[in-house]
């Protein structure tokens, strides 16, 4: 790795530590306004605040999920398919039989509940 390399890791870090920081303090969002922004069309949910919010079964196919904050969120049978998830707080997030197909997951932070079976093919880190 190269000095323009470590450089790029180091502002990613720094740019997930201020997402973190400054969107811990948001009321989450509910089920019914996500639903609400996706029927109107809205594709770019990024910074969402969804913690702990049961979005089990939502289609968010191609949706822009950046830095959302979805800590112990249900998305079981969630369609993430081709979703921009880079820097998305997952902890404890349930995931089974979620399609993350080509969903991009660059510096996801998560330790994920339930997660099996999941689809993940061709997913970009």
């Amino acid at each position: 790795m190269n000095l323009w390399q470590c450089r790029a890791v180091v502002a990613r870090l720094g740019l997930a530590y201020l997402l973190c920081a400054s969107s811990s303090f948001a009321a989450p969002a509910t089920r019914e306004q996500v639903i609400s922004q996706l029927e109107s069309g809205t594709t770019d949910l990024s910074n969402l605040q969804a913690n702990g919010v049961d979005l089990s079964g939502i289609d968010f196919r191609g949706a822009r999920l950046f830095g959302a904050n979805l800590d112990g969120a249900n998305l079981a049978n969630a369609k993430l398919a081709r979703c921009n998830l880079d820097l998305t707080l997952m902890r404890g997030t349930v995931l089974v039989k979620a399609d993350l197909r080509e969903a991009s997951i660059f510096g996801v932070s998560c330790w994920i509940r339930r997660i099996c079976p999941v689809r993940i093919c061709a997913a970009h880190a």
